[in-house]
């Protein structure tokens, strides 16, 4: 199994060059697998460094002077790929030497299934004291660092990079780098909610640390390239793998190690515009994804697969209170999200946002308690949300409606069937069959249907009977040659012979 392991690069070059030195201590085979190197436009140093950077593995370097986003620079190393399997990872993951032996033995169970680094990919190491960090991004690092007296107080004003780790470090593997890995982790009932796969599997489709086939990502179109800013864009690939029915499977080692680095650029560039291209491709229906309207599951993943898991069982409830109630819940989750694609910061959308949020952190509350009536519980809390936002009244008269309509169309299918049933009556000195309403139908079906024509007696050749239908309604038959019965007469129907 050979890889191709794709890296876009914006501004990273110190992280990068980490990162590169580090998949030179692969236990993999050097010859199985090609490092795609796609510099999206960056001004800092990553040209130079790459220049001068001969690995003992294959690599490809590919520049772009304009920023082009993630998703374009992924799709762009894919292109160029020579392998069969690829391997996404960012330029601030520090991986660990059984990074690639770990992944091909998760595809070597399945390889059509997409292998995920989440929720084991977290844990956050301090290489570099950058001077863009927060003052509370330096005391995080003065935490891990001070207690192996690798942290100076002056380092809370320093002006200039401060490098921990180096290449040479990753390449001797010297004993800095265990002391600058952050002794935090993402808690333990996140980490469940990532890792299970019950609802919304997709969610484990991030770049930072992801393989499949090039089969399987061909297979989906590979990333959208509307997506320019940060964020989004993994997830809405693996929403569309999940929609093809391809299964996910979560690496349970830690496999690698999040470079610290200044957030305040990444948050500022996380916004909504990536959420809207996301409902303008794929709708407001599933509420696995109008429900990014109220929150992010980075966020709140727990409230998130519950309020899923939910309406997952009440949608297919044989009560058709629960019935209604999910899809209640269903609309003002689409309603929420056409209001904040419509306009972001409107009123409306507000008054949704909260009043739901509030609903769905109430009822996971619940939902996560081991009570019997806690089903009856949640939909007190649902129901009420509904009737306060107006949106339970108007539907549940249609809905009432509609069942008052399938109710009747059974009943009347029901006696259609009872009336329409055959039984038998003597004619004369013969019995025949008696035929009840409705009229022109059952002569019809008499005529064209051979079962019946022989359980008809055999009268005289050229008789006319006159067979009683109802107290109103009669038929006058003639017998042919065949002994069927030939043209048939009513006072208001009027039926050829075969």
């Amino acid at each position: 199994m050979k890889f191709s392991v794709i890296i876009p690069s914006y501004n990273r070059s110190r992280q990068l060059m980490l990162t590169l030195a580090a998949l030179e201590k692969q236990t993999y085979p050097m010859d199985h697998f090609e490092v795609i190197i796609f510099n999206d436009g960056s001004t800092d140093d990553t040209v130079p460094s790459l220049e001068s950077y001969h690995p003992p593995y294959r690599i490809q370097v590919l520049n772009s002077n304009a920023t082009m986003g993630r998703s374009a620079a992924r799709n762009a190393g894919v292109a160029v790929s020579a392998e069969d399997y690829l391997v996404f990872c960012d330029p601030d993951f520090l991986v660990t030497p059984d990074f690639l032996e770990v992944h091909a033995r998760y595809l070597a169970v399945d390889n059509n299934r997409i292998v995920s680094g989440v929720p084991n990919l977290w844990r956050s190491v301090f290489t570099h004291l950058h001077p863009d960090f927060s003052e509370q991004e330096k005391l995080l690092a003065a935490r891990v660092l001070l207690p192996h007296g690798l942290w100076n107080e002056q380092y809370m004003i320093a002006t200039d990079l401060i490098e921990f780790v180096t290449p040479e470090d990753i390449r001797n593997q010297t004993d800095v780098l265990p002391k600058v890995i952050a002794d935090w982790d993402v808690i333990d009932s996140i980490k469940v909610q990532f890792a299970q796969t019950d609802v919304a599997p997709w969610l484990l489709c991030v770049t930072r640390c992801l393989s499949m086939s090039k089969q399987v990502f061909q297979s989906v179109g590979g990333f959208n390239e509307n997506f320019i800013k940060y964020g989004l864009e993994d997830w809405e690939l693996g929403y569309r793998l999940h929609q093809r029915g391809y299964k996910f499977a979560s690496i349970s080692e830690v496999i690698g190690y999040h470079q610290e680095h200044p957030s305040a650029p990444r948050l500022e560039d996380e916004n909504s515009d990536n959420i809207r291209l996301a409902f303008q491709q794929h709708g407001f229906q599933d509420p696995e994804f109008s429900l990014f309207s109220l929150c992010s599951p980075a966020d709140r993943v727990q409230m998130y697969k519950n309020v899923l898991r939910i309406l997952q069982a009440w949608k297919g409830s044989k009560h058709a209170a629960y019935r209604h109630t999910a899809r209640g819940i269903t609309r003002a989750c689409s309603r929420c999200a056409r209001e904040l694609f419509k306009q972001p910061d409107s009123p409306e959308h507000r008054r949704l946002k909260l009043s739901l949020l509030e609903s769905f952190m109430t009822a996971d509350a619940v939902y996560m308690e081991n009570t019997p009536d806690k089903d009856q519980r949640i939909k007190a809390i649902l129901d009420e949300v509904l009737r306060a936002l107006n949106l339970q009244t108007r539907r549940s008269m249609r809905t009432i409606r509609r069942i008052g309509r399938k109710r009747t169309k059974a009943v009347g299918k029901r006696r259609r069937t009872a009336v329409g049933r055959r039984r038998t009556m003597t004619v004369g000195q013969k019995r025949t069959t008696k035929l009840a309403k409705p009229l022109w139908r059952r002569i019809t079906r008499i005529k064209r249907s051979r079962a019946i024509r022989r359980r008809l007696p055999r009268p005289r050749i050229g008789a006319i009977k006159r067979i009683r239908l109802s107290k109103r309604n009669s038929t006058i038959a003639r017998v042919t040659r065949s002994g069927s019965i030939g043209s048939v007469w009513s006072s208001r129907y009027i039926r050829r012979p075969d």
